[in-house]
């Protein structure tokens, strides 16, 4: 489909193709020598922040039309994207919304309209020769995937998205027949039938396997290229799973590492991390492997290879998956056990490797509101996996300080210059993760007006559905809370209660939650209403009024969130 693109483009006599990203340099290098073009790169983003390039054409597979052409826009870029324009209707929504807000081009290619006889139709219509249109029929054949035995990309919904026929060919004939016709279509009655209802997939199940590997990697290729010009790539434990780990004089210790090999154990030190990940979600712990991970990160400082985790942690379970189905092929005594268990790593891999829109949920409450621990019992349901990011101020101003979490800070260290850098600091590491295709979960006071504005802007600046959330509880369970405390990174007092509680710090536009009950029910409750709305133009869509989430309508006045 490039290829044509490129003819296409050249035809005109006044464009340019300036340069080509493709899955790797290598792929891109070969097809730019292909068309005559010098530029080539594996990463598409380095394009992008070119100045000098004006208009990006994306003719890729359909589950990377929204994040190219949503970061194109960003970047200030007219966009020509390969249809369907997204998988989603809401997807879509977000890229009309972005481009109508940048005042950019945003199009989709229908070419039927351009052959001659449509031309000659629209011509006569035009003209009047053809008098009132009242009905119109037509028909669309091809032999693609005419036999049970073919497969293609276009056949897994999380490459090409829930429509095939439609979305891939009955838009061309639709397209063509509004050009010529000057009509609308405004509702469809559709007769479906599948006529294969079964295919043979094994192959084929192989090749969406590793296509999705193939098109993950592209996507990443660059940043990994970047970490290891960086030294993130070392020698490593290699083996990082849960049996390698045990308990010794009640810390924890790692075993058994790879020792035989050294390039097998030199790897990027967060695919190092992503066993241990994998292996938690895998065994049902999906909160522990969201914890280990932003620990890990609050550690490391290592935020821009963040997105890439999921892809490490599908690799990991891909790897695992191809180990025990080797052992059912040797002839395990136990081979329905392990065939059950390679097909749960399979299915594992799969699911990482679908791609999750960016969010942005922040939370925020006076002391002993309960954010933190809310914030880590949703992360791992926000985003994909292990979960999102969980951005936390108090944890963020002992790094700034360069002191453990758990160490206590002396009063000027909170002063509102110091307080100012740390909500700047959020707002950035925020920023950055989301821009890279991460979700972030925001953890503060966020008893500013400036701090809410900045870190709902951080979102709006994007394009991606932000949720604010407000955690409310009667002020002796908030004293008690805080006055209970006996270790965390939270430096809060009964005397910073006080201060906060004279304030109305209480915001009109975040959703305002009772959080004088149990984390597991809050969390669940958040993960409803953040998952239910709808994202549209950065911001969420009809979230319920605030009195619907306590159950006390007197401790939770009417607060919509916009």
């Amino acid at each position: 489909m490039g290829r044509t693109h490129s003819e296409a483009v050249r035809r005109l006599g006044n464009v340019e193709i300036a340069g080509v990203a493709s899955a790797t340099d290598d792929l891109a290098r070969t097809f730019a020598n292909q068309i005559g073009v010098d530029r080539y790169t594996g990463d598409y983003k380095t394009l992008l922040a070119d100045p000098t390039i004006e208009a990006v054409h994306v003719c890729t597979p359909n589950v990377l039309h929204f994040p190219i052409s949503r970061d194109a826009l960003l970047a200030g870029k007219h966009v020509i994207c390969e249809k369907p324009l997204a998988t989603s209707s809401a997807e879509a929504q977000q890229l009309v919304d972005l481009a109508k807000e940048k005042g950019l081009a945003n199009c989709t290619f229908h070419n039927l309209r351009y052959y001659p006889m449509c031309q000659q139709i629209r011509r006569m219509r035009e003209a009047g020769e053809l008098g009132e249109i009242l009905v119109v029929q037509g028909t669309y054949s091809q032999d693609w995937l005419l036999y049970d035995t073919d497969w293609n990309w276009r056949i897994d919904t999380k490459e090409n998205g829930p429509s095939r026929c439609f979305a891939d060919i009955g838009t061309h004939w639709c397209d063509m027949i509004e050009h010529t016709t000057g009509l609308r279509i405004k509702s469809l009655c559709a007769d479906l039938a599948t006529f294969h209802t079964k295919r043979k997939r094994p192959k084929g199940e192989i090749e969406t396997f590793a296509g999705a590997f193939r098109t993950a990697l592209a996507r990443h290729a660059g940043l990994l290229d970047r970490r290891e010009a960086a030294g993130k790539i070392r020698r490593c434990h290699g083996d990082l799973h849960l049996r390698n780990i045990c308990l010794f004089d009640s810390e924890p210790r790692l075993f058994d590492c790879i020792e035989f090999n050294d390039q097998i154990a030199s790897i990027d030190v967060l695919y190092d991390l992503a066993f241990l990940l994998m292996d938690l979600w895998h065994r049902g712990f999906p909160q522990l492997a969201n914890l280990v991970m932003n620990r890990y990160l609050d550690e490391a400082d290592d935020e821009d290879g963040f997105i890439l985790l999921p892809f490490f942690m599908a690799v990991r379970a891909a790897v695992r998956a191809h180990v025990t189905a080797t052992q059912v092929e040797e002839g395990s005594a136990d081979s329905d056990k392990l065939t059950a268990e390679a097909r749960s790593y399979f299915d594992l891999a799969q699911t990482f490797l679908q791609q999750t829109s960016p969010r942005l949920v922040a939370i925020g409450g006076l002391s002993g509101s309960g954010k933190t621990t809310i914030a880590e019992a949703l992360a791992a349901h926000v985003g994909a996996p292990p979960g999102a990011r969980i951005i936390e101020s108090d944890r963020l101003r002992k790094a700034m300080h360069g002191v453990p979490a758990e160490t206590r800070l002396p009063n000027k260290a909170y002063r509102p210059d110091v307080s100012e850098r740390v909500y700047r600091q959020i707002a950035w590491r925020a920023g950055l993760i989301l821009s890279e295709g991460g979700s972030v979960v925001a953890d503060a006071v966020f008893d500013r007006p400036v701090d809410r504005d900045r870190i709902e802007r951080v979102a709006a600046d994007r394009g991606i559905p932000f949720a604010g959330f407000w955690l409310t509880a009667d002020p002796l369970v908030l004293w008690r809370r805080v006055q209970e405390r006996t270790s965390g990174p939270s430096d809060a007092t009964v005397d910073i209660l006080s201060r906060q509680m004279q304030r109305d710090t209480r915001p009109l536009n975040w959703l305002s939650i009772e959080a004088d009950r149990s984390a597991a029910e809050i969390a669940t409750q958040i993960q409803g209403f953040v998952a239910a709305a709808t994202p549209a133009s950065g911001r969420e869509g009809a979230l319920p009024s605030a009195s619907s989430l306590s159950g006390r309508r007197d401790h939770a006045p009417q607060r919509p969130v916009p």
